[in-house]
């Protein structure tokens, strides 16, 4: 994602219009994928809780996507990261789930994986930036607490493009106030068709299709990967450095999710 939205930024791009483009053209492709395989549309109940969860995914995906304009990528990626903590907090009092010795180290490397570039983001990015990745990491354990919890009755194709048409309509608002602007060059559009395609209709259906199988907390830890690849990304394809303390926070994520995948 931080590739892709760093293509559409340098084309012209404001986080709404952005955010109403990645959600709209992916709520377009999810219903047209139900209703090609005719798949049952869920009760008035099921439909509203659905689209309950992306007024909440909007609140992670504005905070984190702002927060690109302000931090280097890599940087908010790793902040973001300290969620599994907060997943744990959630899912010990909402889904009684309980934390034993795999499950507790592991969200412990997430933690400290993400939590060892906090004095390089001091450094290199905004205050305000790092707060807003922060934040959008406790949003998004929300999302993945209450998403477990209501994880039985809905497809996940339907439950994501439910989540997608509610984003689009939240973003469509924030456009008209901070303005809509479309990609000045084929690169922006390539970030917005990949961020569409790629990390909205497959890895929120992925997402909430896991979340039938496994706990909040492994989902969580396991999702942890993601802050290494937007720093290898960052690195290979946007020219930014990576420090040392990236490569450790790289590899004790990378253990904690060796770890979840053999608990």
């Amino acid at each position: 994602m931080v590739v892709f939205s760093r293509w559409s930024y340098d084309a012209g791009m404001n986080p709404a219009s952005f955010l109403f483009l990645r959600f709209g053209i992916a709520a377009i492709c999810l219903w047209a994928i139900v209703f090609a395989r005719g798949l049952k549309l869920p009760s008035k109940r099921l439909s509203f809780k659905a689209l309950g969860m992306g007024t909440m995914y909007v609140g992670n995906a504005g905070a984190y996507f702002v927060a690109l304009t302000m931090a280097p990528p890599a940087v908010v990626a790793m902040l973001f990261y300290l969620y599994p903590a907060f997943v744990a907090i959630l899912a010990f009092f909402i889904l009684h789930e309980r934390i034993n010795f795999k499950s507790g180290l592991a969200m412990i490397l997430a933690i400290f994986g993400a939590a060892f570039t906090i004095g390089f983001t001091i450094q290199s990015g905004s205050a305000l930036g790092s707060f807003l990745a922060i934040l959008s990491g406790v949003v998004y354990s929300a999302f993945l607490v209450i998403g477990r919890k209501w994880s039985d009755g809905i497809d996940p194709l339907v439950r994501t493009a439910l989540v997608t048409t509610s984003a689009t309509g939240v973003f469509a608002i924030a456009s008209i106030f901070f303005g809509f602007d479309l990609p000045t060059n084929s690169m922006g559009w390539v970030g917005v068709l990949c961020i569409s395609l790629i990390s909205t209709v497959f890895a929120i259906t992925a997402l909430l299709a896991g979340l039938r199988y496994v706990k909040s907390t492994h989902a969580a830890t396991l999702s942890a990967t993601e802050p290494v690849v937007a720093a290898i990304a960052s690195a290979t394809i946007l020219g930014q450095s990576l420090t040392s303390a990236f490569v450790i926070g790289a590899v004790m994520i990378v253990a904690s999710a060796l770890i979840i995948a053999n608990d």
